[in-house]
């Protein structure tokens, strides 16, 4: 009997088939980026014990580190992470990754349990889901929103503490809240970056003062990112001229 071709295809023509219906419903793109979550711990090995991904921030990813060592090492392996991201996940979804040692959270102790919360229990506004028309949509609309009031209500018992600026939930134990220190990072840096692009010879108490903080590290950091920006373009330049030469020999002989 001749086997179909389609029938050694069939999964691939299903997977075809799910990414042009979430294209078209404009999720893919969405769908990709959240499927770094499941992928990090194969893309990057025994380092996902020391360097967890939190959340996403369109094409940036924000992972926490076990410590400052391990956001500045990471921070050195940027560019191999991201392009073991893209073979994983089929394109160019991930742009950038940002590490921090703030947003790192001591493992649960998964022998405590955690009790759950009755519908009744979780406060919500469920007019949120009267502009969806299609009842399944609504209703995983709703499981989901439910389990992330339910999410909310639970750190709220256990003590975590709301964040003013940003509406974050982050532990009583930290003294600020994670995504405002690595948002304050984020523009320190790149502060720093303006300024040492311009006056690299400035030492890191003079591009402090400048930037108005006192974050050694957002210095460092942008020195270390500046210094590899360079040595890509003198790497990029040196291949360039060794084209060019190889260009001149062929066309002379």
């Amino acid at each position: 009997m001749r086997r179909s071709p389609y029938y050694s295809t069939g999964l691939a023509r299903l997977s075809q088939v799910l990414e042009k219906s979430l294209d078209n419903m404009g999720l893919l793109t969405h769908t990709k980026r959240y499927q770094v979550f499941m992928v990090w711990p194969r893309v990057v090995g025994d380092i996902a014990r020391h360097a967890r991904p939190r959340r996403l921030d369109g094409d940036v990813l924000f992972v926490a580190t076990a410590s400052s060592v391990w956001s500045q090492e990471l921070t050195f392996m940027k560019e191999t992470i991201l392009a073991r991201l893209r073979a994983a996940l089929g394109g160019d979804y991930v742009r950038e990754i940002r590490f921090s040692e703030h947003l790192w959270e001591p493992a649960q102790d998964s022998r405590k349990p955690v009790r759950a919360f009755s519908a009744d229990q979780v406060p919500w506004d469920g007019s949120v889901l009267e502009p969806i028309s299609d009842e399944k949509l609504a209703s995983s609309a709703k499981k989901f929103a439910l389990a992330m009031a339910r999410r909310r209500l639970y750190l709220l018992r256990r003590g975590y503490t709301h964040c003013s600026a940003c509406g974050c939930l982050y532990p009583s134990f930290k003294k600020e809240c994670p995504y405002c220190a690595v948002k304050r990072e984020l523009r320190a840096k790149r502060k720093a970056i303006a300024i040492l692009e311009k006056a690299p010879h400035l030492t890191d108490q003079e591009v402090m003062g400048l930037i108005g903080s006192q974050d050694l590290g957002a210095v460092k950091t942008a020195r270390s990112e500046l210094e590899s920006r360079s040595i890509a373009i003198a790497r990029s330049s040196k291949k360039d001229s060794q084209w060019r030469r190889g260009s001149r020999s062929i066309q002379d002989t």
